[in-house]
């Protein structure tokens, strides 16, 4: 480790220790006719230690004075002395701490930013006294470069950006902005300066062009667990316990039940805590011949969707670490970066799909009276809104216990390397700051900058808005299909109105266009357009319509040439809402307000004509290879899973950057492999949390409501895509199967038809409800 130092001081000092061995070798040169090598290397030394001191000694004198000035401790002042004996004699450890300490970020004008130094060997370094006792280490700081008014900073940096790649050029505004570090240091110093005082020695010095922050020091010493993160383990010790424990009773129970045993009463109880039957329950799938089959390709559609949306941010995510940014600045405007840009549909299909899972529970408001909103007296069900608050009320638990495991899994299994970089600091600033904005449900509403840890929590927020519109819908328009199919398409049209309104701010693209050509339009897109629920108001309210016309379409027999036509037509309609967005991409055009318009008017529209007729066509038997690829059993596990991995994947990709204490290379290769890395990760700590959280909310919550509202009785239950029940009887006429639960007009596909009058009266208990698509 000390040869790599030792040859840049004697390269720096190579040309004055030259001319001085040549004076002093034609003195003695002639008489001694060279020494061994060992005399020779120590002269080297002695002749370095001498120009370093002739180095410090013509330090100017105001430099001297300013840190002298500065207000540091008196062990700082000691250690500095320290330091500078340690670098004039050339001592190990002083060579140890230089060498361990960033330089300059190689590669700049390529877009990277940070020299990380090498934190290992720095906190590794230590002082040894005379006594042989250690007295000081090695502490870890990072050195932060802000500069102050990036206009007159690109004027006087002209003449280096026409060096730079045509590409970085145009993009230049991302690496000119004053809230952004413009370089970050990893800098080794000794810990007798405390960061106060580092920041004091720096402040002493810095031009008035620039603000350099020393942040996040550490050393190799173990900090002492906080209040909150011991709180944390011992939660998370206590659910771990309780599942293994009500595990194990499980296995024990069930055993003897084979036996003969008598069911317990307390059976419910510990199978809501059970793995084993919380993992039965997810992974079990409908068979080919039962009624919940024809909507199980949905479980296909979310997973690849779920996937696209982790890549998406795995190739657009912004972090100093990476090297070479360039590489990402390049690839924008080719067109095979649509495919990733494509993720940004995939979002929208995420509300397409929500909503047709909401149209299958909301058969029940279609059932009641609209004055029954939480409970009714000669109907005691729990509607609706209760069965939504209840999921709210479970998705909150898993979102905090997720945090909770995150922000305890930063500052314990890897604590160095995650406060070294601020992750942890933010991630606790954004949930601190922002926790009764998710609570509330309006996340979206509120800035989200380049700090936002948790921004792609909007999604919650967004959903349960349009949510609440949509049931407004249902229990008005109840018994008018007609009337309900018009309101979701006016509420389609006034979404699409709205968006292009806003888009007609020059300011505002018609989509998430990233990078765009300036940093203040991304996030002016993203804030005030992408995020708010008029722009997904298309897609959502599409999948209430698709689900609403899946009778009528069925009856509708499709000659081949038509089923051809209309599969064009949908491939069409994907393949112009996802390679249309090139112009926007491609730095060398700019496209006319009307194509902006034009764009945020038809982008969701497009897409969600795509999204209903592959709906329509799988879920009617149309589908052909394709619907029953989608529908495989493999991937139903994984669709149920999707929302935890939603939640988890983004604050771990920040988690994995802002510990990396190596630069990571921008390419496809990396990119893609961190994606696969990032999927597995996140589904493995998805199941966790199934069966730490979500399985044990979701089952209490049933419990719990059931005794409430009297739903515990010998009524039957709802068969469940995730559960043990049977499915309701079904029989074979002419060519499809029907379902014995309804009567007289029939969808032949175990769905009853709201709209039928003979089913109306039907109890809630009888209809089918899929508890999780």
């Amino acid at each position: 480790m000390l040869v790599p130092s030792l040859v840049f001081l004697f390269l720096v000092c190579a040309p004055r220790l030259g001319r001085c061995l040549e004076s002093e070798g034609g003195q003695e040169g002639s008489s001694s006719g060279g020494g061994p090598p060992e005399d020779v290397f120590d002269g080297y030394f002695d002749d370095m230690r001498r120009k370093i001191g002739e180095v410090i000694a013509r330090t100017p004198p105001s430099l001297m004075r300013k840190l002298q000035s500065a207000d540091v401790s008196a062990r700082c002042s000691l250690g500095l002395l320290k330091l500078l004996r340690g670098v004039r004699n050339l001592e190990p450890w002083a060579m140890k701490l230089f060498d361990a300490s960033a330089k300059y970020p190689t590669g700049l004008f390529h877009g990277t930013r940070v020299d990380l130094g090498a934190f290992d060997e720095c906190l590794e370094t230590t002082v040894v006294g005379a006594s042989g006792h250690i007295t000081s280490r090695g502490q870890y700081c990072n050195l932060r470069f802000y500069i102050k008014n990036a206009t007159a900073w690109q004027k006087k940096m002209g003449p280096f950006l026409s060096v730079l790649h045509p590409t970085m050029r145009y993009f230049k505004d991302y690496f000119f902005l004053e809230e952004v570090p413009i370089i970050r240091l990893g800098i080794c110093f000794l810990e007798d300066c405390t960061q106060r005082d580092l920041q004091a020695l720096v402040d002493s010095v810095k031009p008035s062009i620039l603000d350099i922050e020393v942040s996040n020091c550490l050393t190799a010493e173990r900090e002492p667990w906080s209040t909150t993160q011991k709180s944390i383990v011992i939660f998370l010790g206590f659910l771990v316990i309780t599942v293994i424990g009500c595990t194990c009773v499980d296995l024990f129970m069930q055993s003897k039940r084979k036996l003969g045993g008598k069911r317990s009463a307390l059976v419910p109880l510990v199978t809501a805590f059970s793995a084993t039957a919380n993992t039965q329950a997810l992974v079990k799938a409908a068979d080919k011949d039962s009624d919940l089959y024809v909507l199980q390709f949905l479980h296909g559609l979310r997973l690849f969707s779920l996937a696209y949306i982790v890549l998406g941010h795995c190739y657009q995510v912004m972090s100093d670490t990476w090297s070479r940014l360039l590489n990402m600045l390049v690839s924008v405007d080719e067109w095979s970066n649509m495919m990733v840009v494509a993720g940004f549909s995939c979002v929208d299909t995420f509300f397409f799909l929500r909503q047709v899972n909401a149209c299958c529970i909301g058969k029940k408001c279609m059932f009641e009276k609209v004055s029954t909103i939480f409970f009714s007296r000669s109907h005691p069900r729990i509607s609706l809104p209760a069965r939504k608050l209840k999921r709210v009320l479970s998705y909150r638990d898993c979102y905090a216990t997720e945090k909770e495991r995150t922000y305890g899994f930063r500052n314990w299994s890897s604590s160095k390397a995650s406060k070294n970089l601020h992750s942890t600091i933010l991630y606790h600033n954004d949930v601190a700051g922002h926790w009764w904005q998710l609570l509330l449900q309006i996340r979206n509403y509120f800035e989200l900058n380049q700090d936002t840890v948790l921004g792609h929590t909007w999604y919650l927020a967004a959903d349960f808005q349009l949510f609440l519109v949509s049931l407004l819908v249902l229990l008005l328009l109840k018994s008018r299909k007609t009337l309900a199919l018009g309101a979701f398409a006016g509420l389609c049209l006034l979404g699409c109105a709205i968006a292009t309104w806003t888009v007609s701010n020059p300011e505002i693209t018609p989509f998430v266009v990233f990078p765009a050509k300036t940093p203040q339009m991304t996030m002016k897109t993203a804030n005030e357009y992408y995020v708010r629920p008029f722009y997904h108001a298309v897609c959502y309210f599409s999948g209430c319509m698709a689900f609403l016309v899946i009778d009528d379409f069925r009856k509708r027999k499709l000659s081949k040439a038509m089923q051809f036509v209309g599969w064009c037509a949908a491939m069409g309609c994907s393949v112009s809402c996802v390679f249309m967005k090139l112009a926007w991409y491609t730095t060398a055009t700019s496209t006319s307000e009307a194509g902006d318009l034009f764009g945020a008017f038809f982008d969701r529209i497009l897409w969600s004509l795509f999204l209903a007729w592959v709906t329509l066509a799988c879920s009617t038997g149309q589908g052909g290879v394709l619907g029953r690829f989608l529908s495989m059993k493999v991937f139903v596990p994984f669709s149920r899973l999707s929302f935890g991995v939603y939640l988890i994947h983004y604050p771990f990709i920040e988690i994995m950057l802002h510990a990396s204490r190596e630069r990571l290379l921008w390419s496809h290769f990396s990119q893609v492999t961190l994606f696969f890395g990032v999927l597995c990760w996140s589904f493995i700590l998805a199941y966790l949390a199934y069966l730490l959280c979500e399985a044990p909310t979701a089952a209490l919550d049933k419990l719990a409501f059931q005794r409430v509202t009297g739903k515990g009785n010998a009524r039957s239950q709802v068969p469940q895509p995730d559960s043990g029940d049977g499915v309701p009887e079904k029989r074979a006429e002419g060519g499809r199967v029907v379902s014995t639960l309804t009567s007289g007009k029939n969808n032949g596909y175990g769905l009853p038809d709201p709209w039928n009058g003979a089913v109306r009266g039907l109890s809630w208990n009888s209809q089918w409800m899929p508890n999780r698509l």
